[in-house]
């Protein structure tokens, strides 16, 4: 840690440049990992939508929710089944 009272230790201007680089490089990085995630995403969902399309097969968020909802008690349910009509959960 650089203690701002002694100007000793106060960084160079090339040790700020360089610490600015890396920083700037980390926050490249971290940019270019979210672009990533976010067309996996992309990807993910269109061929999820492409399925759908191909075959009806769902499951409506109300069953999700009394699925999820029952996890952790003494009435766990099992996942819900795929369908192409509409369903009670």
């Amino acid at each position: 840690m650089i203690d701002p009272h002694a100007p000793d230790e106060m960084p160079s201007a090339d040790g700020l440049a360089e610490a600015d680089c890396a920083g700037s490089c980390i926050t490249g990085v971290e940019a270019w990992r979210q672009a990533l995630r976010h067309e996996t995403l992309h990807h993910d969902t269109l061929a999820a939508w492409e399925e759908y399309r191909r075959t009806g097969l769902h499951v409506t968020a109300e069953e999700v929710h009394h699925w999820l909802a029952s996890w952790g008690t003494d009435h766990e349910r099992p996942a819900p089944v795929p369908h192409t009509g509409r369903a009670t959960p």
